[in-house]
């Protein structure tokens, strides 16, 4: 993929043009995340087949279980059809960060961080919550953190 980008003076709302042989899955993804970008304060999330809208800063984590994605907020579980991955680019400009193979976690929520076995943390939360932070994504959030 070739990326290039022009700026214009004139231009006052931005435009992007996507050109490709096939329109395929990979690049229906981009697009949504570009189009999630410019309103991703908000996620939608669902909990007994109602969908629900959220914003990003009432999340505390999001957890990856056999395929399905879970957002977690401080009294309920909603359920989200969109990949860690996808989360994680999309919220990588605010302060979720990545704390395993399974998890990103909203650093805002975090009350404090507790060294665990084998180079692990654990993170308690806002809401009384336990997290583990695996060893190798420790080193990211003591950076991120300034630890």
């Amino acid at each position: 993929m070739i990326v290039h980008v022009k700026e214009f003076e004139a231009v006052d709302v931005p435009e992007i043009t996507l050109r490709c042989a096939v329109f395929d899955e990979r690049l229906q993804r981009l697009v949504h995340s570009i189009e999630f970008f410019e309103v991703n304060d908000k996620m939608l999330g669902v909990i007994d087949s109602e969908t629900h809208i959220l914003e990003t800063k009432s999340i505390y984590y999001f957890e990856s279980v056999d395929n399905k994605l879970f957002i977690y907020t401080k009294d309920e579980v909603y359920q989200s059809d969109l990949k860690l991955y996808e989360v994680e680019a999309m919220l990588q400009m605010q302060s979720f960060i990545r704390i395993s193979k399974s998890m990103i976690v909203n650093l805002r929520k975090i009350r404090r961080i507790i060294p665990g076995f084998h180079r692990r943390f654990i993170a308690e939360l806002l809401n009384g919550e336990n997290v583990i932070i695996s060893r190798q994504y420790a080193p990211i959030l003591k950076e991120k953190l300034g630890m």
